[in-house]
């Protein structure tokens, strides 16, 4: 005979579900093949039942919050319903039972794989949890550089996390990225070359892989500082400070292969920035250095008012205060004995000198008109 049996509850009172030879909490159908027992439970209606199970072929618990509920397979069903008041908050939490289990995700009025499980007491409810059989995946970084390796599923963020435990036959992707001034230079291991890694992670045994991260080659950067006025160096990357270092004493700093280096001339209080020479030119005060070799740079300063002088014919000229010294027809063996830089209100006098056998004969520019071949005296107020 096939029997149906109907729960029925009383005023106050709320089927919670079944025991023995029918489950859940709709009709129970009994087919009397032999003989049976079935058990109706029934709570007082502001309390429900929560009910826990464990599945999937590996150990693991599951404990809860408010406390009642501490379920687990080595419990052997112990612990593993508990009635609350209804719109009792429950948090369900799974919990691997070994080394070699994970903890998989949830089933009935649970889902997801987040290990946590908050459950609202407004019905009877039935939660299942999954646990996988597992294993570890390691990542070593060694070598003289730096970098991160991280993982798809996540779970590797190496860095700080070099290590975690997926479900066994999860094919895991590893990803490495070297830090500024550093290069991956490849697996080794579970993996080789230098590309992202996939691996399949083993039942039997733990799986190792090593990143190796070098260091790039650095070249020095050397600066100093030229010319009658005074200034400093930054650079940007921090290494470079030259305080009107000059090049008995230059300003030296290491960087990293193909890092660009961007220099700064702040001249002082009074004198002008003029010009870079070496591995970097123009007059902008910025300049930017790949370092690809070693290299050197100069800033030249002036004074913040600049006296230039072109000779022609067969002489020199000299200044008072010191700074031209020595100009001649030939200024490119030497430009800074034709230019030079003084200071506002300044009044600079200039001498020519004739060579043997020669005359001064006049000036031009800022000095026309004042000729005399007896005394070629120009004297000029800068301004």
């Amino acid at each position: 005979s096939v029997v149906t049996l109907s729960p029925s509850a009383q005023p106050g009172s709320v089927f919670v579900g079944w025991d023995g030879a029918c489950s859940g909490t709709g009709a129970c159908t009994v087919t009397m093949d032999t003989a049976k027992s079935v058990q109706a439970r029934f709570n007082l209606a502001n309390e429900l039942t929560v009910a826990v199970q464990t599945s999937g072929g590996a150990t693991g618990a599951v404990n809860s919050s408010p406390a009642g509920i501490s379920c687990s397979d080595a419990a052997g069903g112990a612990n593993c319903a508990e009635v609350y008041t209804v719109n009792t908050v429950v948090t369900l939490t799974a919990v691997a039972g070994s080394a070699t289990s994970i903890f998989a995700g949830w089933g009935g009025t649970c889902s997801g794989t987040t290990p946590s499980c908050a459950v609202t007491i407004d019905a009877a409810k039935s939660v299942t949890a999954y646990f996988a059989p597992a294993n570890s995946l390691t990542v070593n970084k060694v070598g003289t550089g730096s970098g991160t390796v991280n993982s798809s599923p996540a779970g590797i963020n190496c860095g700080a996390d070099c290590a975690a435990t997926y479900a066994t036959n999860t094919q895991v992707t590893l990803t490495a990225t070297a830090q500024p001034g550093s290069t991956f230079a490849g697996w080794s291991g579970a993996c080789s070359g230098t590309s992202t890694c996939t691996v399949t992670i083993s039942s039997s045994s733990p799986t190792l892989v090593t990143a190796t991260f070098t260091q790039n080659p650095t070249y020095p950067l050397t600066v100093f500082t030229t010319g009658l006025g005074t200034g400093k160096i930054t650079s940007n990357p921090t290494g470079i400070s030259c305080n009107n270092c000059k090049e008995a004493s230059p300003a030296t700093a290491d960087f990293v292969e193909n890092t660009v280096v961007t220099l700064t001339a702040t001249p002082d209080v009074d004198k002008v920035f003029v010009k870079w020479s070496g591995a970097c030119t123009g007059t902008a005060p910025t300049c930017d250095v790949t370092m690809d070799i070693a290299k050197t740079v100069r800033a030249e300063f002036s004074l913040p008012y600049q006296v230039n002088v072109t000779v022609g014919g067969n002489g020199s000229v000299s200044s008072n205060p010191a700074g031209i010294n020595g100009c001649t027809t030939n200024p490119e063996t030497d430009p800074a004995k034709c230019s030079s830089g003084f200071n506002n209100g300044t009044l600079v006098t200039l001498t020519a000198t004739p060579d043997s056998g020669y005359v001064f004969t006049d000036w031009q520019g800022t000095c026309s008109g004042q000729v005399s071949q007896t005394s070629p005296i120009c004297r000029i107020s800068v301004f």
